[in-house]
Parts: C-alpha cells; sequence; structure tokens
C-alpha cells in the first residue's frame, strides 16, 4: 500500500471540506449534545471559508491523505504550538491539531504509515518534538498513539459549546524527535 500525504491547496478545497466533515461525521458524531451543535462545529472548523484562511495562514498546514491514490483522511499541522503553556514547556515542537481518517481506512495501516510521514515532516522542519490532544474517551487513538511513541504528558479540558461534558476531559501526549 502506498500513502502520501499531500499539502492541501486552495485548488483542492472542496476536496478537503468533504474528506473533512465526512471523516469528522463518521467518528465523532455522538459526542456532540445536538446535531445543531454538530453543525456549527462543522461549520466553524469546516467550512470551505474556514479551510481557505487556514490554508493560507503562515504555520498551518493541511495534508490530504491518500492511499493508493484514493483520499483516505487529512491531518492539519502546526507549525508552534497553540496553547501558551505546551508552548513554553515545547518551544520547538509541531502541533498535530488533527489526524483524521475516512472509515473505510480505518484499521488498514493508512494511519501508522501517515504517523511516519508526519513525523518525516517535523524532522524536515528541524521540530524537536510533536503534540497532540486526545480526548480520553477516544481510547482506541490514545492506544494507537502509544504505539506510535506517543507519552502522556498532561490533561486538559476541551471547552467547545454543545460537546458531551463526559468527552471533555483531554489527554496531552508528545513525541520527542531524537537526534535533532
Amino acid at each position: 500500500m502506498t500513502v502520501d500525504l499531500i499539502v492541501a491547496e486552495l485548488k483542492d478545497v472542496e476536496l478537503l471540506h468533504h474528506v473533512c466533515t465526512t471523516a469528522y461525521t463518521q467518528h465523532f458524531t455522538n459526542q456532540w449534545e445536538t446535531a445543531a451543535a454538530l453543525e456549527r462545529y462543522l461549520g466553524g472548523s469546516f467550512s470551505v471559508d474556514r479551510l481557505t484562511k487556514d490554508i493560507q495562514e503562515p504555520g498551518t498546514a493541511y495534508y490530504l491523505i491518500y492511499a493508493d491514490g484514493e483520499p483516505a483522511g487529512f491531518v492539519k499541522l502546526n507549525d508552534q504550538l497553540k496553547e501558551a503553556g505546551q508552548a513554553s514547556l515545547y518551544p520547538n515542537a509541531m502541533e498535530l491539531e488533527r489526524i483524521y481518517m475516512l472509515a473505510a481506512a480505518k484499521g488498514t495501516g493508512v494511519g501508522k504509515l501517515a504517523m511516519e510521514k508526519i513525523e518525516a515532516i517535523a524532522r524536515e522542519k528541524q521540530k524537536s518534538a510533536i503534540v497532540l490532544y486526545v480526548v480520553n474517551v477516544n481510547e482506541t487513538a490514545i492506544r494507537f498513539y502509544e504505539r506510535n511513541g506517543f507519552v502522556k504528558t498532561g490533561k486538559t479540558r476541551l471547552e467547545l459549546d454543545g460537546f458531551k461534558e463526559e468527552v471533555k476531559p483531554t489527554t496531552i501526549m508528545s513525541k520527542t524527535l531524537s537526534g535533532l
């Protein structure tokens, strides 16, 4: 299987929008109190306008994940950590803000190969670590990250309007990149 991460450009925004909204709703619809709350989140995070702004934002990059030439998911990387407390702990870290797979790609090895590519991107940018946030109820993702060398380094809460209270507790995970 061939897995590629291709930087999303403005010409890709419609496809990116489709992959983002599809992948997110396939896995996380049940974490929202109402359908309206989910729709507000999707509009705020994955609308064509929002994705266009993010693509143009220096230090932020979306990548479309392709498996054997077909869209399989997406990644959002930030050259710096957004949360000030974490940024002081990891001054030269890359933030893996989002990685979501389409349901058909889950469990196929695409995620592991994508993580290897993400690490290569971080090394190319001479980053010393990769940091991510994952809701505690997503135990499958936490185990996936641990298998890929991430360790739990802290706790926080994901405060999103309409997000169910029981899914707000969040684990901070990081992977130190050796040799940099």
